[in-house]
C-alpha cells in the first residue's frame, strides 16, 4: 500500500512540472501559426495592419550595417508573392513592399485570361503591400545593348517639369534629346506615334538623366524630384510592421520617351493598377528633352484605344482639376 501512495505522489510532481513548463513558453508571446490555403498570401482573416501603432515605426529590418533599436523585436512574415525578391522577374509581375512578386495572370480570372482580357481579383489583404508592376524586359530601352527589366510605380504625383527660373527651362539639354521616327503631325502640338514600328534614337535610358540637368534642385525640377523621391508615396508601407525590400526606397527615376513607350504597351494592365493624384485626362512626363525646341520637352498621354500620343510640352506646365501633368516613377530590377 505504500509503495501505491509513492508511485502517486512522484506522477503528480511530474505532471505539475510538465504543467508549469508549458505555462511559461505561452509567455513569450511569439507569432502563432494562422491557417491558410496559400502560404505566399497573409491571412485574410486576420490581415496585418499596414498603420504603425501608436504612431511608431514598424520593426522591419535595418539595412545592412545598420542596427535597429527594435531589431530583437521583429516579426517574421509570411513571403507575399509567389517569387521571391532574387528570382528573375518577366513582363506582368507585380511587385510587393517585400520584393517578392505574383504574375497578374495569379490574380485575374481564367476566362477573361484566354480572351486578353483583365478581371483582377487582388485579395484585399495583399493589395494595399503592392509597389510596381514589371512592364518591360529588353533592350530597346538601353544605351549600351544590355538586357533591362523595369517596373513602374503605381500612385502618380502631379508635378511640373522644371520652373521657368531653372537654367533649363530656356535652354536645349542635348545629353537628354531622345528622338522618335515614323511620328505624323496632327496639329501644331501634338504628333501621334505607331505602337508597332516607333524606334528611338540618343538618350533611352532615363535612368542617370537628372545628373544631366545643369542646376538641379527639386524646386528647379519638380518632375525629376517628384521621380526620385516616390518613396514618399510609399513612406506607409515602410513604416509598417511588414518587412520591406530596403533597395525599394532608392533609385526611382523618370522615365525616358523610350521607357514612356514600353509602358503604353502594357497601359491596360497598369492603368487598372495606378492611384490617381489628379482628376480629369493625364498627361505624363518623360525625362526626354524636344530635339527642335529649347524650352519644350515630351509629355505623353496614354490610352487603351489610341495607344501613344506625345506631345512638345512647355516645361513649366503644372497641374490643375481638369488635366494634369503628372510623373510616373520607374525603377529598374
Amino acid at each position: 500500500m505504500k509503495k501505491i501512495i509513492k508511485v502517486f505522489c512522484i506522477t503528480s510532481i511530474f505532471l505539475a512540472s510538465v504543467s508549469l513548463i508549458s505555462c511559461d513558453h505561452g509567455n513569450e508571446n511569439l507569432p502563432s501559426p494562422t491557417e491558410n490555403n496559400n502560404p505566399n498570401v497573409p491571412n485574410s482573416e486576420n490581415p496585418e495592419t499596414i498603420e504603425p501603432e501608436n504612431g511608431q515605426e514598424g520593426t522591419t529590418p535595418a539595412p545592412s550595417g545598420e542596427e535597429s533599436e527594435n531589431q530583437s523585436s521583429t516579426v517574421s512574415f509570411p513571403q507575399i508573392g509567389k517569387k521571391a525578391p532574387s528570382e528573375p522577374k518577366d513582363v506582368g509581375d507585380i511587385i510587393f513592399v517585400d520584393g517578392s512578386a505574383t504574375s497578374y495572370k495569379d490574380f485575374n480570372d481564367p476566362e477573361y485570361e484566354k480572351l486578353g482580357q483583365l478581371n483582377l481579383n487582388i485579395p484585399s489583404d495583399v493589395k494595399p503591400y503592392i509597389v510596381a508592376v514589371i512592364f518591360y524586359k529588353g533592350t530597346e530601352c538601353s544605351d549600351d545593348g544590355s538586357e533591362r527589366v523595369l517596373g513602374v510605380g503605381l500612385k502618380s504625383v502631379g508635378a511640373k517639369w522644371c520652373s521657368q527660373d531653372a537654367e533649363g527651362y530656356n535652354k536645349k539639354i542635348d545629353a537628354l534629346v531622345c528622338e522618335t521616327n515614323l511620328i505624323q503631325q496632327l496639329d501644331g502640338h501634338y504628333q501621334q506615334g505607331d505602337l508597332e514600328t516607333v524606334t528611338f534614337t540618343g538618350k533611352k535610358n532615363g535612368k542617370d538623366s537628372r545628373l544631366k540637368l545643369p542646376d538641379y534642385s527639386e524646386n528647379n525640377y519638380e518632375a525629376f524630384a517628384a521621380a526620385e523621391n516616390y518613396k514618399q508615396k510609399l513612406s506607409q508601407l515602410f513604416n509598417s510592421r511588414r518587412n520591406y525590400d530596403v533597395k525599394l526606397e532608392t533609385s526611382w527615376y523618370l522615365p525616358s520617351v523610350a521607357e514612356m513607350y514600353q509602358i503604353s504597351k502594357q497601359w491596360n494592365l497598369i492603368s487598372t493598377l495606378i492611384e490617381w493624384e489628379t482628376g480629369g485626362s493625364h498627361g505624363f512626363w518623360t525625362s526626354s528633352q524636344h530635339p527642335d525646341e529649347d524650352n519644350k520637352t515630351y509629355s505623353a498621354t496614354v490610352s487603351i484605344v489610341h495607344g501613344l500620343t506625345l506631345a512638345k510640352d512647355w516645361k513649366n506646365n503644372g497641374v490643375n482639376e481638369t488635366y494634369g501633368t503628372e510623373v510616373l516613377p520607374i525603377h529598374e530590377f
